[in-house]
């Protein structure tokens, strides 16, 4: 039994090889940007915004782990996007916070 599709050029390895699991791994890791780009397109949808913030806060005070914020990575291409706009918003506003935070 294969893992690839031989027929179509893609490729004939083993099931369970490390050729065929590095095959599938490129594959989805593939799927996932196509689809992570594709939200970028979509217009912006703020339904449950505040809902959703409030259980993240909730969540971190109760754990007490307030990790250091992480800028928004902004793929390339989207920058100009509403939400690459929104991104580079909040990273810009949170860069200012830890300004203030420091001095």
């Amino acid at each position: 039994m294969t893992a690839t599709a031989a027929s179509k050029g893609l490729g004939c390895f083993p099931v369970g090889s490390a050729a065929s699991r590095a095959v599938a791994r490129a594959l989805a890791k593939a799927r996932q940007e196509s689809e992570a780009e594709d939200l970028w397109d979509q217009p912006l949808d703020c339904s449950g915004l505040a809902e959703g913030i409030r259980a993240v806060r909730e969540r971190a005070e109760r754990s007490g782990d307030l990790q250091q914020w992480t800028p928004l990575h902004i793929p390339p291409g989207k920058e100009n996007t509403v939400r690459g706009r929104l991104a580079a918003r909040l990273n810009a506003a949170r860069a200012r916070v830890r300004q203030y935070e420091a001095g």
